[in-house]
Order: structure tokens, then C-alpha cells, then sequence
């Protein structure tokens, strides 16, 4: 999960930051069909932009997959099997079930090599909406300067005495 920052928000900013995460969600997805990570397309199709909570959620393993895995604990064995169906593996006369325990077995004792996509998506898109944001973060302030003075001065009542 990549969630939003916990910064006060404003209405430009809010547009902005929604736009972005809908971009992200698209770019992460284009990242791991590029990168040929997603044999399946479960992972692909996982990651989504939650608007009202200013996030992208993925599948779990999408993490694992980043980070690579260390040697030592016994990984799930369904993913696997259903990544080994995916791609077509030869089982030579084994069901991928038992297939995909042997694959297990080896990511216990050897883990395996992380594919990072997640940080070098995000900087992209960070780099793509700087501009965005510094417009946004501006027209906002300039938003709420009107408000304060149209509510501050433009409708109070001066006396001057000379």
C-alpha cells in the first residue's frame, strides 16, 4: 500500500493528488506487465487508487516481488502452482502442485531477487507532477486569500475621520 501523505488539504491540491494516484495506479500496473513480473495478470490487475482514503492497494505479494525474499521461511505454495500454470512450465509427468513445492522449497533455502517497480514508478510520477503541484498549491493560496478578504474586508464598514 503507498498512501498519501498526511498534509492539509485544499481543493486544487486534493484534484491534483487524486490525478496522480490514478497515474500511478495505471504506471504501476504498465511497470510490472513491462518488466514481465505479472505472468498471471492478478498482479497487474491489482493495483487501484482508493480516492476517499488517498491510497494504491496491490495484492500483497506485490511487496515481496519489490523487495525480493530473504532465504529461511517457507513460501505459499497456490501462488506459486498457479504462477507455474501460467507460464507453462514442463512438469515433466508432475502435477504443478508438486512443481510448485519444489519452487518453494528452493525460494526457503535460497530466496529470491527483488524486482523493484514500485520506488522507480513513484519517482517518475513524482517527477511528472512537481509542476502540477506547485500550480495547484498556488491557485489554492490564492483561493483562500480571496476568501479571507472577501470575508475580512470587502464586507466591513471603514470610518475614516480626518
Amino acid at each position: 500500500m503507498i498512501k498519501r501523505p498526511n498534509l492539509e488539504r485544499t481543493p486544487n491540491y486534493d484534484l491534483t493528488f487524486d490525478l496522480m494516484g490514478r497515474r500511478l495506479a495505471e504506471k504501476l500496473k504498465e511497470a510490472v506487465n513491462s518488466k514481465g513480473i505479472s505472468a498471471t495478470g492478478e498482479l497487474a490487475n491489482s493495483f487501484k487508487y482508493d480516492q476517499a482514503n488517498g491510497y494504491v492497494t496491490f495484492l500483497a505479494y506485490g511487496q515481496v516481488v519489490n523487495d525480493g525474499r530473504r532465504p529461511g521461511k517457507f513460501p505459499p505454495i497456490k501462488p506459486i502452482a498457479d504462477w507455474v500454470k501460467a507460464r507453462n512450465i514442463s512438469t515433466a509427468g508432475k502435477t504443478p502442485e508438486q512443481v510448485a513445492f519444489a519452487i518453494a522449497r528452493d525460494i526457503q533455502k535460497r530466496g529470491f531477487r527483488p524486482q523493484p517497480f514500485i520506488q522507480p514508478t513513484i519517482s517518475v510520477i513524482e517527477q511528472q507532477f512537481a509542476e502540477y503541484f506547485a500550480q495547484a498549491i498556488a491557485d489554492d493560496i490564492e483561493l483562500n486569500a480571496q476568501i479571507f478578504f472577501d470575508k475580512n474586508i470587502n464586507n466591513k464598514k471603514f470610518e475614516i475621520k480626518l
